[in-house]
């Protein structure tokens, strides 16, 4: 995990301290993809699908991953708004419109949001000591 999160930050100084750049990039892509293969399983044997589903769970992948590059806390909590949240909004409004205004409208306070708190790490101290105490 740790290797991949350099990887990503800072490839010439992965590659300079002797981590497989490229090998982490493709591992993972394959990840990634295996993870969205198993989504799209999951979604077309549950629900009908329609050519025209797929811009609004590209808008969501999107916002996910752009809250992933925050921590993945914040990837969590980007998923499980929009698995619970999604829903639940269209069971107590009887309008299935506001889903897709409610996606497009998290989108913008997402990007809007992500700037000024990138450098936000709630557990970063927990762990600090942590990893002090380990290495001496």
């Amino acid at each position: 995990g740790k290797s991949m999160e350099i990887a990503g930050k800072y490839p010439e100084g992965a590659a300079a301290i002797g981590l497989p750049v490229e090998r982490l990039y493709r591992f993972v892509w394959l990840i990634g993809s295996a993870m969205a293969l198993l989504a799209g399983t999951f979604l077309v044997t549950g629900t009908p699908v329609t050519p025209f589903q797929s811009l609004e769970y590209l808008v969501i992948a999107v916002i996910v991953g752009i809250a992933a590059r925050l921590s993945f806390a914040g990837a969590a909590a980007a998923a499980v708004l929009f698995g619970l949240g999604n829903p639940l909004l269209v069971a107590l409004t009887n309008r299935p419109q506001l889903s897709s205004a409610a996606i497009y409208g998290f989108f913008l306070v997402v990007i809007a949001v992500t700037p000024l708190i990138s450098d936000y790490r709630p557990l970063s101290r927990l762990f600090a000591g942590r990893a002090a105490g380990r290495s001496s």
